[in-house]
């Protein structure tokens, strides 16, 4: 049970840094749109794509709390590393961004080194 206990664990860390990682996309995005309508357009599509996965996540979650196996833990956690993959190809990708985003500063996506949780490692004190 502790097993499972820790896997749900990583499945919420992961889930949080996906939908973080899509936001900061989405708050980027506004910065550097200067026509209103499709600044407006534009945004609400990534909005609404934010939405769907964190709908899809959650229902996903529902899902695999239910059955509760390590195996099914394990294969959740497997769909959102490729999703985290995805969300970061994205951002890295997308031009408004330019030379100012530096990936020797960051582990994964846009989040600082220190923020990410060492999966299966102990705490020393």
């Amino acid at each position: 049970m502790e097993s499972c206990m820790k896997l749900i664990e990583e499945y919420v860390e992961r889930r949080r840094r996906i939908i973080y990682v899509m936001s900061r996309l989405i708050d980027r995005k506004m910065e550097h749109f200067q026509d209103v309508n499709m600044f407006f357009l534009h945004t609400q599509n990534l909005s609404n794509e934010l939405n769907a996965n964190v709908s899809a996540f959650d229902a996903q979650q529902s899902n695999y709390e239910l059955c509760d196996t390590e195996k099914a833990l394990r294969s959740q956690i497997e769909d959102l590393k490729r999703e985290e993959m995805q969300c970061n190809q994205t951002f890295h990708k997308d031009a408004t961004f330019g030379k100012e985003y530096k990936t020797e500063h960051v582990a994964i996506g846009i989040l600082e080194k220190f923020e990410y949780p060492k999966f299966g490692a102990k705490e020393h004190v």
